[in-house]
């Protein structure tokens, strides 16, 4: 049985964030003996995930009836529902600048090594769609999908900076790290304890939510082996 209903969600979902912290792909980013252009050369890999993100997105939304739940989960699509084209963008650059060719062709996007990122983006669209009655396990996966982009930022963000591109690239850059910081609904695991505990959340809710967090971390998890994958620089895999 679970108590204090809310703190535990958010303690599991804090408990997950930390687990993929120490995820391969994280320690191999870090590894200062890997080499800068090796350690960017995995961002086309992103590609299938990263555009079917945006439907993710469309799948969360819902204009139909108002509710304060629904109307943060409507704010925070809308805040997103750009970024694609900044990684869009942002690979175009790279793939000027010889780091890699780009965009990926369907014969690479649908390879068989591919599959756990396109695996991961149905595992989330089979969430966002079981959701639709349930606004409250939308935020749930706004949150674990929010908490895995700062998993994935605290390690891509040095990368970028010791390339010098803070600031010229949006998706890996400055502008996309302010996005996210500026949204108006907050992360679960940055809050206190008084703010969480104003969050409506019965004990079946619970672990329904706690279900949800694992399902969509164990996919991040596989995900993220995959980029690690080292990759022939200025080739795709």
């Amino acid at each position: 049985m679970i108590e204090n209903n809310i703190v535990e969600v958010v303690k599991h979902l804090s408990q997950r964030k930390v687990q993929l912290d120490h995820n391969p792909f994280c320690h191999w980013m870090k590894n200062p003996k890997v080499p800068t252009e090796e350690k960017i050369s995995f961002a086309p890999k992103m590609y299938f995930f990263v555009l079917g993100f945006r439907d993710i997105l469309l799948e969360l939304e819902d204009h139909s009836f108002q509710s304060p739940l629904q109307d943060e989960i409507n704010q925070h699509c809308k805040e997103d529902a750009h970024h694609w084209i900044w990684y869009l963008e942002d690979c175009e650059k790279l793939a000027n600048a010889g780091f890699f060719s780009f965009p990926p062709t369907s014969s690479e996007i649908y390879q068989r090594d591919w599959y756990p990122v396109r695996k991961h983006l149905y595992k989330c669209m089979k969430v966002a769609e079981e959701s639709n009655d349930h606004p409250f396990q939308k935020l749930v996966l706004i949150q674990v999908l929010e908490s895995a982009f700062e998993s994935f930022n605290d390690v891509m963000a040095p990368v970028i900076e010791q390339m010098g591109k803070m600031n010229s690239l949006s998706y890996f850059g400055n502008a996309h790290q302010m996005a996210e910081e500026a949204h108006e609904s907050p992360l679960w695991i940055e809050s206190d304890l008084k703010t969480l505990q104003k969050i409506q959340c019965d004990g079946q809710t619970a672990i329904e939510s706690i279900e949800t967090i694992d399902y969509i971390f164990d996919g991040f998890e596989k995900m993220f082996n995959q980029w690690s994958i080292p990759v022939p620089v200025g080739k795709h895999p």
